[in-house]
């Protein structure tokens, strides 16, 4: 699943303040991401654009 965020930066801090790992960033039309796996092992994408 994906989250749209309005600050990918201080999204990420979050996710790695929690213990999570963000991996596979990218930069792309229209926005920008990044993925982590939660407790579950379940993929999630967190996203923002513009």
């Amino acid at each position: 699943w994906a989250v749209v965020v309005d600050d990918l930066d201080a999204a990420e801090e979050r996710v790695k303040a929690e213990g999570f790992n963000p991996v596979n960033h990218a930069d792309y039309v229209p926005g920008r991401r990044f993925y982590f796996h939660d407790n579950d092992g379940i993929e999630v994408e967190v996203v923002q654009y513009g």
